[in-house]
Formats: structure tokens, sequence, C-alpha cells
């Protein structure tokens, strides 16, 4: 019994998969063409904030990690995600401009992906999962369990410690709430979705003893949102509230209706600005 230490022991392997990802692969090259000469995001002047959506950098992604972030650079202003959403609430921004955001809570955020974010100058915002976080270091069949039953993952991914926490923080990372035990929110009652939202909150706070602003919604589709859970999460004192939906963030727009884009360090930076470019209209959660 062992960690998952590379993406690929995560992917199913075959023929069919093979196939799908080849598909897949021949639908992207035909996008990309309608890039070509699109130097500002699908040919749009407009400033807007895009958020991405990390979950793991593998020892297996570290490169394709940098390579994004490096690309990335080319077409953004990165801002941490506090600043940026700031910005955009108060219509300042006046450029394109990302921030990078990371769910879960998994150890490889923490001895890989924070390396090549600091090697690249860049703060990332780390939504955590209160009682993952909370499980004991190194128990397999805890860690296991958590990942089949609450994250949805068929294998035991490691989870960060709280003194990975304070350490991202003293980094200068942002720490945000994931809620505490990754449920689909809209399908809890208003009393659970409450003590998900606000307990996850009073947690952080109490571990590394200073506010916490941010919360993304657990698994974060259109099936999962609901307007209540912002509502919710601007009762408890957090500053934004985000989601898994595809698409930029307008200025002005609510902080807490923010979309994300769900991206892997597996993808190639093509397969990144491709799912950009066909998102750009896109602005609202419905």
């Amino acid at each position: 019994m062992k960690f998952v230490e590379h993406s690929s022991e995560l992917y199913p392997s075959g023929i069919l998969p093979q196939c799908r990802s080849l598909a897949r692969k021949m639908a992207l090259d035909f996008l990309s063409l309608q890039m070509i000469g699109c130097r500002k995001m699908g040919g749009s002047p407009k400033s807007h904030l895009r958020i991405l959506h990390y979950h793991h950098v593998f020892e297996d992604e570290r490169r394709g990690f940098e390579e994004q972030l490096s690309y990335l650079k080319d077409y953004f202003v990165i801002k941490p995600l506090g600043e940026a959403a700031r910005e955009l609430r108060e219509g300042r921004l006046k450029e394109p401009t990302l921030s990078i955001t990371f769910d879960d809570g998994f150890k490889n955020n923490v001895t890989i992906a924070a390396e090549i974010l600091d090697k690249q100058s860049v703060k990332a915002c780390f939504y955590i999962v209160t009682d993952f976080i909370s499980l004991q270091p190194n128990s397999f069949p805890q860690v296991l369990d958590f990942c089949k039953n609450r994250l949805c993952i068929d294998a035991a991914v490691e989870n960060m410690t709280w003194d990975d926490i304070r350490l991202l923080r003293s980094q200068g990372h942002e720490i945000g709430s994931h809620s505490v035990t990754h449920p689909s929110l809209p399908l809890c009652s208003v009393t659970e979705q409450r003590r998900e939202i606000s307990e996850s909150k009073t947690t952080i706070e109490r571990e590394i003893r200073e506010p916490i602003k941010h919360f993304s919604l657990p698994f974060g589709l259109k099936s999962h949102v609901s307007e209540q859970i912002g509502l919710l999460a601007k009762q408890a004192g957090y500053e934004t509230c985000a989601y898994a939906v595809r698409g930029p963030n307008l200025s002005k727009c609510d902080p807490y209706q923010l979309t994300r884009d769900d991206v892997s360090a597996t993808w190639s930076t093509r397969e990144i600005m491709t799912h950009f470019f066909r998102t750009m209209g896109r602005t609202k959660l419905r």
C-alpha cells in the first residue's frame, strides 16, 4: 500500500481511454486553428479575471506545470486571488488577469507545486478540506477512505498537514476553505450547509491565526451550484465564493459567484488556451 506519486496512477489505461484521448486531442487541434493570430485571448479587448483551478501536481507533472505558468505570463498579469478579486469588484482591473488556485489539500501542493510557484514568483490560493487536513499524517487507510468516499478518487493521494498549511501561508500564499467534509452542498440541509461553510473557516483561522477570506464550492459544477451558497458564504464573513464553472469574470461581477477553469498540469498549453477561447463569452453561471 502506498500513496499515489504519479498522475498516471489516477487515470484509466486501455484502448478505450486512449481512443477518447486521441479524439479529444483532434478536436482541440481543430479548435486551436481558430486561435491563430489571436494574441489577446480570443481577440477580446476586455479586461477580465480568469481563475485556474488545479487539484494536484505530481512528480510527472512538474515540467508541464512550470511550462503552463511561463506560457500564461505572456497572456495575463498573474495576481493573488484576493488582490485580483478586489480590483475586479471595484472596477479597477485594467488588463487580462489570472489567479491560480488549488482545491482539496494534497501533499504535493506543498512539496511540488509551491516550489514551482516560488520559482515563477507566483502566489496561489489553496482551498482546503479541513477534515482531510486533520487526518493523521501517513495514515493510509484513513486517507484512502476519504479520497474514495469524499473526494471521489479511487486511490490514496497523501494529504497536507496543518504544519504544511502554515508553511504555505508563511511563503505568501493564500489559504481558503473548501468545506469541512467535501459534500455536494445543495444536497445538504441549510443547517449542514452553514456548518460546512462556517466551521471550516473557524478551524482554519484557529490553526493559522488570521482571517480566512475565500471559499470554493466542493464539486462546484452547475448541478452543484446554489445561489444560497454564496449568500451563506457572505454571511460567514468570506469575501469571495468560487465555483468550478468555466468562464471569465468581468468587471464588477458578483464576488460570491466567481467562475473558475478546471485544468490539469498534464494539459498542453494549447489545451488550456483553447478552453479559454471557447468560454470567452461565458460570464454567468446560468
